[in-house]
């Protein structure tokens, strides 16, 4: 077969292209520390690097999630904290109120106090996010969740709505409770509130209600109102919350009703009235509001001294429950932060994994491909050192 010196040239050519491009492919394989440069080299394993990138993109998008849940429940825990130092100072002029440390001629000071701290808890119900909205308006993004009157009622302008965020596959965390459950309906730790009438004229002195069994509960408010005919001597009108009536001997010291009975020290006066109710809500800033009431309440006499007595007992009762209401809450705080930082430990052994997973099919055995690049570059070597052999084949070159 005949071999011209032009077919030479063109294979030799060719063999040069081919190791040089064997050569440039190691190269970028080295430089990107990747086994494939292209998909079409190995399909399977493109398909299933593609499957657990997304994989780890899901996990970043969790871990940013549970940063920002993270961010937002401190600032709530920070929150509760100062709702707790607020009440516990209000529960200390509570208590020096009843005991009589403080007297009338301290009221002055005392109402201001109340003032500020009920100006003190509003701000902090008023807290923003990490992320400038209301931290307790719900689902709304609006930069207050209460605003106050003139008369200095208190009403909440966000929604019902909790917002939640996922924080792992198939699992969510609800971030700070809306303002309407939290302060709005604070529900009172006592099975049973009471209330007294605003004029009361009698010395009695109304102590805390209780459940009496078989019974053990009532139906709806029931509103007591005293008919006296002498110092001990009458009877009690019940009314029922759906308008029913009952009248019962007068009984002095004890007030009994069908499921409970309150006991009370002194007297009624004929009018007075006390109502009973069973499972009630209350607003957290009325706490602030009857303690206010109490402190302007004279206590120049035995029935203004009575009236005192039951309305600071009433605001006692309601702080308490607004303590356990604000407690409970901040318990529920720690709990998410637990679960947020449990999710991202196991997060974070899949995270391990699927890079680990991923490695094993993506990333470039060096010391291998660094032998195969050696091998190449030698190859490539010896083909140029052929082919200028094999330019210099000529007759002219030979009659020489």
């Amino acid at each position: 077969m005949r071999i011209a010196t032009q077919q030479l040239f063109q294979g030799g050519t060719q063999s040069l292209g081919t190791a040089q491009a064997r050569v440039l492919e190691s190269q970028q394989r080295l430089s990107g520390g990747q086994q494939r440069l292209r998909p079409s080299e190995d399909p399977v394993n493109a398909e299933t690097s593609l499957r657990l990138s997304a994989g780890l993109d899901q996990l970043a998008r969790f871990e940013r999630n549970q940063s920002a849940a993270k961010s937002r429940l401190q600032v709530e825990e920070t929150a509760m904290a100062g709702l707790t130092e607020n009440l516990q100072r209000l529960r200390e002029l509570a208590v020096g109120l009843g005991s009589g440390i403080l007297s009338e001629t301290d009221a002055p000071g005392i109402r201001t106090e109340i003032a500020a701290l009920k100006a003190q808890a509003l701000s902090i119900a008023n807290e923003r996010s990490p992320t400038g909205e209301a931290l307790f308006a719900g689902t709304a993004d609006i930069p207050e969740a209460f605003t106050v009157d003139n008369d200095g009622k208190v009403t909440y302008l966000g929604t019902e709505a909790q917002r939640e965020v996922q924080i792992g596959i198939g699992r969510t965390v609800q971030l700070s409770p809306t303002g309407k459950t939290l302060f709005e309906r604070v529900p009172s730790s006592a099975p049973l509130t009471l209330s007294v009438g605003d004029g009361n004229q009698g010395t009695a002195i109304i102590g805390e209600p209780r459940l009496v069994p078989p019974n053990g509960s009532i139906d709806g408010p029931v509103t007591a109102t005293f008919s006296m005919t002498g110092d001990e001597t009458g009877t009690v009108k019940l009314t029922y919350g759906d308008g029913t009536e009952e009248t019962v001997p007068y009984e002095q010291g004890l007030l009994r009703l069908t499921g409970a009975e309150v006991p009370f020290e002194g007297a009624p006066a004929d009018g007075d009235s006390v109502t009973l109710e069973a499972g009630a809500t209350f607003d957290f800033f009325s706490v602030y509001d009857e303690l206010l009431v109490a402190v302007d309440e004279p206590r120049s006499d035995s029935a203004s001294q009575a009236r005192f007595q039951n309305i600071l007992q009433s605001a006692q009762g309601q702080l308490a429950s607004a303590e356990d209401q604000i407690s409970t809450s901040r318990s529920v705080v720690g709990a998410k932060l637990g679960a947020l930082d449990a999710e991202a430990s196991i997060q974070g052994a899949r995270r391990l994994e699927l890079e680990a997973q991923k490695s094993v099919i993506d990333d470039l055995d060096f010391v291998s491909a660094i032998t195969a690049f050696q091998q190449q570059l030698v190859a490539l070597q010896a083909a140029q050192s052929a082919f200028t052999r094999i330019a210099d084949l000529s007759l002219f070159n030979y009659l020489r």
